[in-house]
């Protein structure tokens, strides 16, 4: 949802696809670190160490991977080989 908020179709570069894929990223370990220190009674930097810092790396990958196969496949359907 947050993604296709940012990302108009109208501005589909890759640095707003992949900026949009960051802030969704951020809102996910805001809402579940914050939800895991609650419900697991820790501190912020155990909830990181537990619930972020081992994936950030993947996820990070993850998002501009996503970037780069969104602005392909938008480019191919701006111009059909049909």
């Amino acid at each position: 949802l947050v993604i296709s908020m940012l990302s108009q179709r109208r501005l589909m570069s890759f640095g707003r696809i992949f900026a949009s894929c960051l802030f969704s990223l951020i809102v996910c370990y805001v809402l579940g670190t914050s939800w895991y220190c609650i419900l697991a009674n820790v501190s912020i930097t155990r909830a990181l160490g537990l619930c972020v810092w081992p994936f950030i790396l993947h996820d990070l990958f993850k998002a501009l991977a996503a970037a780069f196969i969104v602005k392909f496949i938008t480019q191919i359907r701006a111009f059909p080989h049909v």
